[in-house]
């Protein structure tokens, strides 16, 4: 008798191979499986997009002219003081000025191409220095139309504007952190341009309604938005699953900050199942799925049509949830008021233009399509009030609800107006 396994095997009394009754064979391959665990199979949820290069041959495309004049910012060491910056001395001010003037004459001839955006994923990091660059070159775009503004010079102000509405919208084809710098772009030239508004002559205003047109026609939907940043959070779900295989969540920690440390400890504790933890990246890639499906119906949607979806992982894990889901929405918002105030200043100067003309107010808004008409967040016409020789021209808010232009200091709520009443 030989014992193995602790299970006893006969062997022949002939000299022959040894020969294993199946039923022992197949307990004590039974066994042998026992002793190995069966390796957990991570999905691959994103890869990571090349670093776009100019297509040889390729059509003319602004957004060349874009990274173009990014690149000239980044390539000046003095940028670096001023890219992460959200105030400016007036010394800083004229710095920046210096430095941004070539790489926004860059932009300004770039704006007259069609863009069609190269969008590349950051994943957890915020941002690439390009956007930076871009953020730094509309700070220095909305100074020269104070600039001009202040030397009495509208004409170039209008100008400057009008490279700022089509560079801005332009920016809204990438994620959602483009479309934040293109958004507020457009929010600080308009605010930087207002209070001249009520000085031009009928020529000017002219420009200003018929380049707001030009820029409008050409706004792309935010689906796009909403697919790239859905594809930017699958790239970061694909970091942090890469990040907990390698035992090494810190180095996501330090990536997006302290107040994550709780909810990475309890991820780690996966690592004692990695199948909870399998479960977890995939009901994330779920919500991902579930949100760029909803958001990209949203954004075909005047505001108080739209819906927001139920998500799986937001209670365990909120802020990792949030870190990696919550970027869409808010852009949604930020798209609604930036758009509603850019038509209500250009129908605001087309109102001018034809009391100049006309020596009286239009009775009503002037005949224009839904680009330039629809309030966002209704999807009906903008509200227009007329009384003791002024008027007001103005969008029903987030509320959704018409309380006839009434609004609050900000200008926002419950109806919201530009800034500044001209």
């Amino acid at each position: 008798m030989r014992e193995t396994n602790n299970i006893s095997l006969v062997i022949s009394a002939n000299p022959k191979p040894w020969i294993f009754c199946p039923c022992v064979s197949a307990i004590l391959i039974t066994l042998a499986g026992c002793n190995r665990s069966v390796p957990i199979q991570y999905k691959t949820w994103a890869k990571p997009i090349p670093p776009y290069q100019t297509e040889i041959n390729s059509p003319p495309n602004a957004f060349d002219g874009y990274i173009s004049a990014a690149t000239l910012v980044l390539a000046n060491p003095k940028s670096e003081k001023f890219l992460s910056r959200t105030t400016f001395f007036p010394k800083q001010r004229a710095e920046v000025m210096l430095l941004v003037d070539s790489p926004i004459r860059q932009v300004s001839r770039a704006t007259a191409l069609t863009c069609d955006f190269k969008y590349v994923q950051t994943g957890i990091v915020a941002s690439h220095k390009t956007t930076s660059a871009w953020r730094l070159i509309g700070r220095g775009l909305t100074w020269t139309i104070d600039e001009a503004i202040k030397a009495k010079n509208p004409d170039r102000a209008i100008t400057q504007y009008l490279v700022a509405l089509r560079f801005g919208f332009d920016l809204t084809q990438g994620a959602a952190i483009e479309t934040s710098i293109g958004l507020t772009l457009i929010d600080e030239a308009r605010k930087s341009l207002l209070p001249a508004l009520k000085t031009l002559n009928v020529s000017q205003l002219k420009r200003i309604v018929t380049g707001t047109g030009f820029s409008l026609k050409r706004k792309s939907s935010l689906e796009r938005m909403v697919q790239n940043e859905a594809s930017n959070s699958k790239f970061a779900l694909q970091q942090l699953q890469n990040a907990f295989r390698k035992d090494d969540l810190q180095t996501i920690q330090v990536l997006i900050g302290k107040s994550f440390a709780e909810e990475l400890r309890q991820l780690e504790k996966m690592r004692s199942n990695p199948s909870d933890a399998l479960a977890f990246f995939s009901k994330l890639n779920d919500d991902i799925e579930t949100l760029e499906e909803a958001e990209t119906e949203n954004a075909r949607l005047a505001a108080s049509k739209r819906t927001s979806p139920e998500l799986k992982t937001a209670k365990k894990f909120k802020l990792l949830s949030q870190a990696i889901l919550d970027g869409i929405a808010p852009m949604l918002s930020l798209n609604d008021s930036t758009l509603a105030r850019t038509r209500i200043l250009a129908l605001t100067a087309e109102v001018y233009r034809i009391t100049r003309i006309n020596g009286r107010l239009p009775k009503e808004l002037p005949k224009f399509g839904k680009e330039f008409i629809l309030d966002p967040f209704s999807g009906y016409p903008m509200g227009y009030r007329l009384g003791n020789q002024k008027f007001l021209i103005y969008s029903v808010g987030a509320d959704g609800k018409d309380d006839g232009g009434n609004t609050d200091p900000s200008s926002t709520s419950p109806d919201l107006t530009l800034e500044q009443n001209p």
